[in-house]
């Protein structure tokens, strides 16, 4: 799980979006972003350590799932922005988990493979792929903190705009 990856590409491309984007400005919700941009892995990697199968790629990476799942909240809040920004980090994360995302469950079963904490943890320790893209993750959240100044040189995190950042949907 590249948790910062996951968080940041999601973020910037919505900060990129909100910056080309001349006339009306969607509100987009950038809790709901975060949150949907790493629920599959919420999920589906505790599933896999416990029950040991699916490898941490199971029913809550597909997007059949994650639509009824963005429908629900929608349903529940009745607030189409904050849907549409959980959706979009979700659809954020099944993209940067290609190839082993289960695209056409249930028309294609999931493949189902033992998975064990210790290849985990191997991989999470000994992929060059997992240090780059995490770094690359934590200097771009750092970029994002500071250019929302959320992080200042005589604090390290202002919590009044981080909280404004996250909760009050950005408009630009």
């Amino acid at each position: 799980m590249f948790i910062l990856f996951h968080i940041f590409v999601p973020l910037l491309c919505v900060e990129i979006l909100l910056l080309i984007k001349k006339e009306k400005k969607p509100e987009i919700h950038i809790f709901w972003i975060i949150l949907g941009s790493i629920f599959p892995d919420l999920i589906d990697k505790p599933l896999s350590l416990i029950f040991g199968i699916v490898g941490g790629r199971g029913y809550f990476h597909t997007p059949l799932l994650l639509g009824i799942i963005s429908l629900i909240l929608f349903l529940l809040t009745k607030n189409k922005n904050l849907a549409l920004s959980f959706g979009i980090g979700t659809l954020f994360h099944l993209l940067l988990d290609i190839p082993a995302v289960p695209w056409l469950w249930p028309i294609v079963p999931i493949t189902i493979y033992e998975s064990k904490i210790e290849d985990f943890f191997y991989t999470l320790f000994n992929n060059p792929l997992v240090y780059s893209t995490e770094i690359v993750g934590f200097i771009g959240l750092f970029w994002i903190g500071i250019s929302k100044k959320i992080i200042f040189h005589h604090s390290i995190i202002n919590w009044h705009q981080l909280q404004n950042y996250l909760f009050i949907p950005q408009k630009h």
